[in-house]
């Protein structure tokens, strides 16, 4: 089997810029100090936050590796990066990840995942705590932006449909948790299979899709409701009634679209496509922040448009800049963002596009 590869797809992380040595003694640890010598994609954790000791979670890793890791802060089931930072190979580099708890006084437990470059042995010292006000504390540098992670409504690790059709039990929406309900999954199969959304108070699909053997599929699938509950399942179907097999996540989430690791090599990147719904806002908001050490164009193309509606430019090493353009109040129209950095440089960031009813400065 080769559901091991669906961990690429929970890859949906922001990255942390900032480096700093962590001054843990101000607060008790929620995971002490520790030298760790891992295989790539291992993990630490569980541990537990502690109601009342902070509003912010830091994680720290100094690295003695002989490759970049990745950190990850991972959630309580170790399946969603909650948010990520890269540590420079070798010399004991280090850096440093700021994570807003959602409910400081609720406990909650995390992991803290590795993913070395070339999947090269994890070597390095790991920590982390928690602290009321990171700008108190001059070096600690500016809370980071709050990160809403989505609410997962169904998952199965291993989905198995041998005669030909897998469906899953009925999950439902929780209002103010997102309008957008957000699937991937993992085609395990040697065929391509079909994945059908259904509503319990429709007829027939609301969406679907096709996934290639042996690939990865990621799409928001629907906007639904953020005021009312509303019942969903979904079916997959092999081609021919062939059996099915493969990984799946349902969560439902706030965002258009969101990318929290923008990281390719070249300097052009397009996302994949996004639909605006008539009645959910009359802007799209498009917010990027630039993680690279040169500026990065940001364009925003509609569907079969030669042209762009509109780009912004955003400034390197941490720069951000927004983009508001207004869309159709009577049609579903379907867009998606381009990059373009000069001399092809790498792309490094984070894009997340929103419905908005007002424009805003």
């Amino acid at each position: 089997m080769k559901t091991k590869r669906f961990l690429s797809l929970l890859l949906a992380v922001v990255m942390s810029f900032s480096m700093a040595v962590p001054v843990f003694a101000a607060k008790p640890q929620a995971f002490p100090q520790k030298h760790i010598s891992l295989s790539s994609g291992g993990s630490v954790g569980p541990f537990a936050v502690t109601p009342g000791s902070g509003k912010y979670l830091q994680v720290w890793f100094r690295n003695f590796s002989g490759a970049e890791v990745t950190v990850m802060l991972m959630n309580e089931s170790n399946t969603i990066v909650l948010k990520a930072m890269t540590v420079k190979k070798n010399s004991g580099a280090q850096n440093k990840l700021v994570y807003p708890l959602l409910d400081p006084n609720l406990p909650a437990k995390y992991y803290i995942r590795f993913q070395a470059e070339g999947g090269a042995q994890v070597v390095g010292d790991v920590a982390a705590a928690q602290y009321d006000n990171l700008t108190a504390r001059p070096g600690e540098g500016e809370p980071a932006p709050l990160v809403r992670m989505p609410v997962r409504l169904f998952e199965n690790g291993f989905v198995d449909g041998r005669t030909g059709t897998y469906e899953t039990n009925k999950f439902t929406t929780t209002p103010g948790n997102g309008r957008y309900i957000d699937v991937w999954y993992y085609n395990d199969t040697d065929d391509d299979v079909t994945i059908n959304l259904y509503r319990t108070d429709k007829t027939g699909p609301v969406s679907s899709v096709k996934a290639s053997h042996y690939n990865s599929y990621r799409v928001i699938w629907y906007t639904g409701s953020n005021t009312e509950a509303v019942t969903y399942y979904i079916r997959v179907e092999g081609k021919n009634h062939a059996p099915v097999s493969g990984c799946l996540l349902v969560t439902q989430d706030l965002y258009l679209y969101d990318d929290p690791l923008i990281k390719v090599g070249s300097g052009s990147h397009r996302t994949s496509d996004f639909t605006v719904t008539p009645g959910n806002g009359k802007y799209i908001k498009v917010w990027y922040e630039n993680k690279a050490d040169h500026d990065v164009n940001v364009f925003l193309r509609r569907e079969n448009d030669l042209g762009y509606v509109d780009y912004i430019t955003v400034k390197a090493n941490g720069g951000t800049n927004v983009m508001w353009c207004p869309v159709s109040d009577t049609e579903p129209v379907s867009y998606h963002v381009q990059f373009a950095s000069k001399n092809s440089y790498p792309l490094l960031g984070h894009l997340r596009v929103t419905e908005e009813a007002f424009k805003t400065n």
